[in-house]
């Protein structure tokens, strides 16, 4: 992972990471946010307070199949 964050950071771009919540202690110390769907649904949210807890950004993607708008349960994360 330095090797990817170093060049990203190097060449002035972020670095984040994508749906994989087993690796947030990894790579919160490196990465500048993460993105994660659904994760209400699977019950993964609070695996990304790490992020939040170090003041970087979780940017949290729900899908819902109805067509329409549906509440977002914030006690979810």
């Amino acid at each position: 992972m330095n090797y990817l964050t170093n060049t990203a950071h190097g060449l002035g771009l972020t670095i984040g990471l994508k749906n994989t919540p087993s690796m947030v202690s990894l790579v919160v110390g490196q990465f500048d946010f993460a993105v994660v769907e659904s994760c209400a649904i699977y019950n993964e949210c609070k695996a990304y307070l790490p992020f939040v807890e170090a003041s970087k950004p979780v940017f949290a993607v729900e899908y819902n199949n109805t067509g329409g708008t549906q509440h977002f349960d914030q006690t979810a994360i």
